[in-house]
């Protein structure tokens, strides 16, 4: 969901600024993943410290500031993320992904998952290796289980299935990414609804191959993650 205030064009002229000022955020960061046969891989991310670092000074310098609130509803982890201007303008964007069989932890580390990738998104900070355009187009989240939706006949419940098939499906591609696995299939906006569960289930057992479901929060764990 995006909301933005009537008039942006006061903070479009100061974030095209700040932009100008952003370097690429190093990958300086290492997490370590041990594997269920044994044996451990790693991958390297900037981390949500590394992130802000890169972004503060041209936000600040420009009059735009970042706020981040995460709220829950309904087995749903939600974040909002707002870009304000000095001005009183603003753009937000909310995020979200399925908490109710979340720990604490778990909790912890999917908010500073969202709000690395949220906060890259809505100031247009680079952290990112380029995939070309080979793979479909990824949602910032933690892993998600796929559980199948009850059948619902109205336009609107099948739309709102939908969405919540393509959250999924963009949340398990966004984990993957990090772990160095590859998905290779049409673009989830193509796809219809079996096609959707088909790809979710696909991604889940792919990184059930790899790691268990509690190693994938390795990147907000000192133990895990060396710099």
């Amino acid at each position: 969901m995006i909301d933005k205030s009537d008039q942006i064009n006061e903070l479009a002229g100061a974030l095209s600024k700040a932009q100008a000022k952003f370097r690429h955020v190093a990958k300086d960061k290492t997490a370590r993943i041990r594997m269920k046969a044994g044996g451990e891989y790693s991958y390297n991310y900037a981390d949500l410290g590394s992130t802000w670092d890169a972004g503060r000074l041209p936000l600040t310098e420009n009059g735009l500031s970042v706020s981040q609130l995460p709220s829950f509803a309904d087995g749903w982890l939600m974040l909002d993320t707002i870009l304000m201007h000095a001005s009183g303008q603003y753009i937000s964007s909310q995020m979200k992904t399925r908490a109710d069989e979340m720990d604490v932890k778990s909790i912890g580390s999917a908010i500073t998952y969202l709000r690395r990738y949220a906060f890259a998104a809505i100031i247009g900070l680079v952290a990112d290796e380029d995939d070309d355009g080979s793979a479909p187009n990824p949602k910032p989240a933690t892993r998600a289980e796929y559980k199948p939706a009850p059948a619902r006949a109205s336009a609107p419940a099948a739309n709102n299935d939908r969405r919540d098939l393509m959250d999924r499906a963009m949340t398990l591609y966004t984990v993957m990414k990090e772990q160095g696995l590859k998905y290779r299939g049409k673009m989830f906006k193509d796809m219809d609804l079996d096609e959707l569960r088909a790809a979710i289930d696909t991604m889940s057992k792919q990184l059930d191959e790899v790691a268990p479901a509690e190693d994938y929060s390795a990147e907000y764990d000192a133990v895990e993650a060396t710099q």
